[in-house]
């Protein structure tokens, strides 16, 4: 579709812009629906897990420890449930732009010389980061239900609360692990049964790793 091409060209541009300032990363996501298992008397985690892999472009304040990560992201995920007595499969691909704001409360006023500090003794109160993370994603649907396929494409906003922690192995190298968890606030399924209600939130839980590369000082 349009928007996949889109987004491709856009990923792409990002990351000739951001060379030099450029982050890679990759995660595993635990996705959740509660409001529709429950409304459905569902097993837990009908929507399953996933993978997740984002380009984001760094830059900072300069006298302050407030860093911005803004990051196109591309995420898979996959899951099903029984309702009566048919097995609803689901393929979901999600194409997102993250605002991603880093803030380090432990050295907060310090202006140094980040995102990378190579190997300083007190690497965890420079490197560790509480990050606030609104996000519009396109969310591309298909349902299998038998022998019926069915598809939809929507818009959600997003907002995510994660921490994570810059690790310095070389002057130009830098390597976060974080954990996110990110509530989208509607979605819907291409089909369900009997005119109910479709409407319902997701939640995820992201656990990865960034890669930071700087090319410019």
């Amino acid at each position: 579709m349009m928007y996949r091409a889109i987004f491709l060209g856009l990923f792409i541009w990002w990351g000739t812009l951001a060379w030099g300032q450029i982050g890679i990363n990759v995660g595993y996501l635990q996705m959740q629906a509660p409001d529709f298992e429950q409304r459905h008397q569902l097993n837990e985690n009908f929507l399953g897990s996933g993978i997740s892999v984002g380009l984001d472009y760094w830059f900072r304040l300069k006298r302050k420890r407030l860093e911005f990560t803004p990051e196109l992201n591309y995420t898979s995920f996959s899951g099903q449930y029984d309702l009566d007595d048919i097995v609803n499969e689901f393929d979901f691909k999600q194409y997102g732009l993250f605002l991603n704001t880093n803030i380090y409360p432990l050295d907060f006023a310090n202006d140094c010389d980040c995102p990378t500090f190579s190997k300083q003794n007190d690497f965890f109160k420079k490197g560790f980061f509480i990050q606030i993370s609104p996000s519009i994603t396109m969310l591309d649907k298909t349902q299998t239900k038998g022998d019926e396929i069915n598809t939809q494409n929507d818009l959600q906003f997003g907002l995510g609360l994660g921490a994570g922690i810059d690790i310095g192995l070389l002057d130009l190298l830098t390597i976060t692990p974080l954990v996110r968890y990110t509530h989208y606030f509607e979605g819907e399924l291409p089909y369900v049964p009997n005119g109910e209600p479709t409407a319902f939130g997701i939640n995820n839980l992201f656990a990865g790793v960034r890669v930071g590369i700087r090319w410019k000082k």
